[in-house]
């Protein structure tokens, strides 16, 4: 290997936790977030007017700062137990938020709108199921 590449990459420590509890946490929240928000409301109508966009964006990204600046400041940082399972709770609450609380927060001030739920039991035309298969 290169030298001049090793030198680039800077400091590499691959035992740090810190990348996987903070994927782990993001994963949880959004994924976690979208399915709740899609069994209890739909899809939400994204496309929905120039001005509620923008407004939806700064929203979403002032309470993406305050969670991760605020949640920052509370929760300890360390590479213990504690430190680790802080650190996972707060990028859940931050996926939690761009997935599900958002859009619930946005649909409250007016800003977003769900599309109708489809009846669990209906199906798009051409998606019946075949008997012969069952």
């Amino acid at each position: 290997m290169d030298p001049e590449w090793a030198s680039r990459a800077g400091d590499v420590n691959p035992y740090n936790l810190d990348g996987a509890f903070t994927l782990g946490g993001t994963w949880l929240g959004m994924l976690g977030g979208f399915v709740i928000l899609t069994e209890k409301k739909g899809h939400f109508l994204a496309g929905e007017g120039g001005w509620r966009r923008i407004i939806r964006l700064v929203i979403g990204l002032l309470g993406i700062f305050i969670l991760y600046l605020g949640l920052g400041q509370v929760f300890p940082r360390g590479a213990d137990v504690w430190g680790y399972s802080l650190r996972f709770i707060r990028y859940t609450l931050i996926g939690a938020w761009v997935s599900w609380l958002g859009p619930i927060f946005f649909e409250r001030i007016n800003v977003l709108s769900f599309a109708d739920k489809v009846d669990q039991d209906t199906q798009p035309a051409g998606l019946e199921r075949d008997e012969n298969l069952a």
